[in-house]
């Protein structure tokens, strides 16, 4: 994920994020992250899901890149 896809998803959505949902949690990771620094997003309600990010392994997670230019 990057600035260019928040935009996109921010302009497509139908819904109202009245919460702060998916869209600050977005905005925050890329605030977060740099050209040298991911943010990672990982569900680690999921069984061994943490332990596998943490080794290296390919999990389902969200990955921020390059920060807000």
């Amino acid at each position: 994920m990057d600035l260019e896809s928040l935009q996109k998803i921010k302009s497509e959505s139908s819904v109202d994020d009245v919460t702060g949902g998916v869209v600050s949690k977005m905005e925050a990771m890329l605030r977060m992250s740099t050209e040298d620094r991911d943010c990672i997003l990982v569900n680690g309600t999921v069984d061994g899901r943490l332990g596998a990010l943490l080794r290296g392994e390919t999990v389902t997670c969200t990955i921020a890149r390059g920060g807000m230019k």
